[in-house]
């Protein structure tokens, strides 16, 4: 269920400045158990596989519940959410195109308006969008 995630976020078991300059652990958590990383923390990777899940659980999940979706859709937007955060997707015109099941607008803002030099931001949006589309 996490694999996007985890191919675009990647694990680090040590501490690192992600390309915003923000320290960073694990799967992209900015903190662990309410403190902030900080150079040189480290964590196992069974704590960077529980951070993922509940991280999940706790910021993705109630941002979602209401759209109901399964499999691959369910997959893309866990993905998109854990990137974008829930605050800015609950808010999005791309979470009310889900609720209206109008796919054109969904194709249309999923990007999400995300502005990036980063080329591996725009795989990952392609290849979520690829996996919810699928299953339209």
């Amino acid at each position: 269920m996490n694999s996007l995630i985890k191919k675009y976020e990647g694990c680090f078991l040590v501490a690192y400045k992600c390309p915003a300059g923000v320290w960073t652990i694990g799967y992209g958590n900015t903190n662990v158990d309410g403190v902030p990383v900080y150079e040189g923390m480290s964590i196992t990777q069974d704590r960077a596989e529980v951070l993922l899940s509940e991280w999940i659980e706790n910021e993705v999940k109630p941002y979602i519940s209401d759209l109901n979706l399964k499999g691959k859709q369910l997959e893309a937007i866990i993905s998109l959410v854990y990137n974008v955060g829930g605050p800015a997707f609950k808010k999005s015109k791309l979470r009310q195109a889900i609720l209206n099941k109008d796919y054109e607008s969904v194709c249309r803002e999923w990007d999400f308006g995300f502005k990036s030099n980063l080329k591996g931001i725009y795989k990952r949006r392609v290849e979520e969008l690829f996996l919810f589309i699928s299953e339209i």
